[in-house]
Formats: structure tokens, C-alpha cells, sequence
């Protein structure tokens, strides 16, 4: 799940189709695990706080408050301070999003395995509710992930259209670039391009969205 694993792709589709679907509770319950285990030790911070608050969001409100008062119970008894996260307002039941996604994004940096331990068959969602917490924290992670790895590549290559995750990846691949690699796009034509810029298109590639194009000057830093 993370890092982006460009031979894996239909999976990452299948994840962001269950995601948009709502049917990310029928997505195999130890793949699921898996995969969120991958995210919490693997992804930036900021990405872990987003996902795991665009999910908290459409929580019930009884789910919500059960889930921080396990975390933090945890962290607590694992010697951490919640109190560290910075937030004004630790009481479990009335944390807004925001500061829920805080305090998880300091579990991920503390310890992410209790995040595991939370969101476990044992933790206290229960059995049903975490498997659905995980599930779909992992589709929305697969979804999110395709954005970030847009972004990222606009960094590398001038992206026309909508690219897919899949083809931005393998563009970057097929040019051996490094991501602090810089790229510059370039609004000029074919006509005019001098020996250095490079076009990589794939014109064979059907049902993507749009295709990478890295044109112009390469800036090596």
C-alpha cells in the first residue's frame, strides 16, 4: 500500500473503486490489516492524520469516542503523554476531527503499532466495527494516495489531462528520475525543441486517464 508499488496496480483500482463504491467492508479482512499496517509505518504524518480524519468525519459519533478513548488509554499506559500532541481538548468524547487526527498522527510517531492494536478484531470498535474502520481507511488511503502521487510527480513531469497514478509512476520509472528530479514543462510545440527535451507519451495505453508528459529542460539538483 505504501510505498506506491507500481506492479501492483490493479489492486490500488480496486481499492479506490470500493471507495467510491461503498463497498469497502466486502474487501478481504487480513489484506486489509495488511495494507493498514503498511500505511501507519510507511506514509508522511500528514498524510496518515488526513486519511485517518477524512474517516473519522463520517464515523458515528459512539465509534468516534470509543475509538480515542482506546488510543489514548494506550498511549497512556505505553508511558506516552497525550497531553505532548499540543491539543487543547483530550476528552474522548468531544475531540473534534482535527484533533483526533493529531493525536493519531502522534501514536503513528510514537508507536504505530498501537495504532494496529487499536484498530485490531480486539480493539474497542469490536471485531465488525474495526474491520470496517480498517477496510475503509485503506481504500481512502489507496484514493488519496493516487492524489499525492500526482502531485508529487507534477514536481517531475507536466501532466495534460487527468493522469492516473499508474501511468505518473511508470512515467517516472521509464526516465529513471529521481523524485527530487525537477522537470520544467514547457508550452511550446513539436517544432522548436531543442536536443534535451523529451516527450514520453503512451499512445497504446487504453482505459488510462490521460497521460504523463515530461517536456523541456531537465534541472538535475
Amino acid at each position: 500500500m505504501w510505498p506506491f508499488d507500481q506492479n501492483n496496480q490493479q489492486m490500488y483500482q480496486q481499492y479506490v473503486d470500493a471507495w467510491d463504491q461503498g463497498t469497502y467492508g466486502q474487501l478481504p479482512e487480513q489484506e486489509v490489516q495488511q495494507h493498514y499496517q503498511q500505511f501507519v509505518r510507511n506514509a508522511p504524518q500528514p498524510m496518515v492524520e488526513q486519511v485517518h480524519q477524512q474517516y473519522y468525519e463520517q464515523m458515528p459519533q459512539q465509534q468516534q469516542g470509543s475509538l480515542m478513548q482506546g488510543l489514548i488509554g494506550a498511549l497512556t499506559q505505553h508511558g506516552y503523554d497525550p497531553q505532548q500532541v499540543g491539543i487543547q481538548n483530550t476528552n474522548p468524547s468531544t475531540m473534534s476531527p482535527g484533533e483526533a487526527a493529531r493525536m493519531i498522527g502522534y501514536a503513528q510517531q510514537q508507536n504505530p503499532g498501537l495504532l494496529q492494536q487499536i484498530m485490531g478484531p480486539g480493539g474497542p470498535l469490536g471485531s465488525t466495527g474495526a474491520k470496517m474502520t480498517v477496510a475503509g481507511i485503506a481504500a481512502l488511503a489507496a484514493k488519496r494516495g493516487g492524489r499525492h502521487g500526482r502531485t508529487r510527480l507534477g514536481e517531475l513531469v507536466g501532466t495534460h489531462g487527468r493522469s492516473s497514478l499508474v501511468e505518473c509512476f511508470t512515467a517516472a520509472s521509464l526516465l529513471h528520475l529521481p523524485l527530487n528530479t525537477s522537470l520544467k514543462e514547457t508550452a511550446h510545440g513539436t517544432n522548436g525543441k531543442s536536443a534535451r527535451d523529451r516527450r514520453l507519451s503512451r499512445p497504446h495505453a487504453r482505459g488510462t486517464e490521460g497521460t504523463c508528459t515530461a517536456a523541456g529542460g531537465v534541472s538535475r539538483r
